[in-house]
């Protein structure tokens, strides 16, 4: 009776946090990767970047699919949701805002409540800015600003909170022409144990993301 009953358990909590995976498409015929966890209120899943891949953030969702269904985006040009097009028009705000308003629409939710981590709050922010009425609540993870002017002190307190021993291997990193996000992770961080904790399980080959997808998407927003 004791095995039955650990095993209806077990069943109840591998249904309770079931993944399901599915493509949408956008308002420019962009497939867009979804992917689902756990059941309860709807909360959609930002993460950085622009064009980190939203794995780093499956701590976020694996505790939180706990109680809510987390709705996870794979955006334009990261993990699943790649495109052939990786030019500034691809990448402009108003794609972006364009696949979350497809992702309401056919999740069928009258309104969005809103998990954006970095440049996912920033985005959370800018589909606020356009479609108010259709978002229920914000969940900022430690967002970038509300407008460009952000950028003119971004680098400088990531810097500043970098120690020596991240400078090397930013050194190590950009003499192996690698990009410098492991070296610089700990300068996301107000809490450096935390950072060095994170970064100790954290899979950068999958973090690193096309140079492109950064660099149009951070153009287009700084003009628009």
């Amino acid at each position: 009776m004791k095995q039955i009953f650990t095993s209806l358990l077990l069943v109840i909590s591998i249904s309770l946090t079931a993944q399901t995976g599915y493509y949408i498409k956008s308002a420019d015929g962009t497939q867009l990767h979804i992917q689902e966890f756990g059941s309860g209120q709807p909360v959609i899943i930002l993460a950085g970047g622009p064009g980190l891949n939203a794995i780093y953030l499956k701590p976020v969702w694996d505790s939180l699919s706990l109680k809510f269904r987390c709705i996870i985006l794979d955006q334009r040009g990261t993990g699943k949701s790649t495109t052939t097009k990786l030019d500034s028009a691809s990448f402009m705000m108003l794609n972006y805002v364009n696949d979350l308003e497809a992702l309401r629409k056919h999740s069928k939710l009258q309104q969005l409540t809103l998990i954006g981590h970095s440049w996912g709050g920033m985005l959370a922010m800018e589909y606020a800015s356009n479609y108010p009425l259709q978002v229920k609540r914000l969940v900022l993870l430690g967002p970038g600003g509300p407008t460009g002017k952000f950028f003119s002190y971004f680098s400088d307190n990531l810097m500043m909170r970098l120690h020596d021993e991240d400078f090397a291997e930013m050194k190590v990193l950009d003499s192996l022409k690698q990009r410098r996000l492991k070296a610089v992770w700990p300068g996301y961080f107000y809490d450096r144990k935390r950072a060095l904790a994170t970064k100790a399980v954290t899979d950068f080959n999958l973090l690193n993301y096309p140079p492109a997808v950064n660099t149009y998407t951070v153009t287009n927003y700084l003009s628009a």
